[in-house]
């Protein structure tokens, strides 16, 4: 089963994608983002750029075979934006977005040997760590977090 579209998803993106927007200007200045939506599997992916030329942004697609669960993915902060509370706002983004669309779960795997940052804010947004393991290919500590979303 996939997520029933309405026909209005573009609209209720930009809406979300405006009010996170004027929140954070009062802190950091943009200069454009870039909205990529598909019905099919239900994706969203945001880019974020700024005046001083940095980048940010995310993906958020439909786990498949579960319409229950958005898995957040490609996350990205360019190394110049970093410390300024970019990602973390971008987490209230990702979290308004999957309980707009009705979403149960919001999931993503880390790599948690390489991103200690990440693994900070998803500790700090109460994620739940589910399990970890080392990748076989590359040998780094991965992490498997979820959160609900009510």
């Amino acid at each position: 089963m996939s997520y029933i579209c309405d026909g209005n998803e573009s609209n209720r993106i930009a809406k979300l994608v405006k009010d996170f927007i004027d929140d954070f200007s009062k802190y950091t200045i943009w200069s454009e983002f870039n909205l990529d939506f598909k019905r099919s599997p239900f994706t969203i992916k945001l880019r974020f750029k700024f005046t001083n030329g940095g980048n940010a942004g995310f993906t958020l697609t439909q786990m498949i075979n579960c319409c229950g669960i958005l898995v957040s993915t490609q996350t990205f902060v360019d190394e110049k934006l970093r410390g300024q509370g970019i990602a973390q706002e971008m987490m209230y983004l990702k979290e308004s977005l999957a309980k707009e669309f009705g979403y149960s779960l919001i999931m993503a795997t880390v790599n948690m040997t390489g991103n200690p940052a990440e693994v900070h804010i998803l500790d700090k947004f109460d994620w739940k760590l589910n399990t970890s393991f080392t990748n076989s290919r590359t040998k780094n500590q991965v992490g498997v977090y979820s959160k609900e979303i009510k």
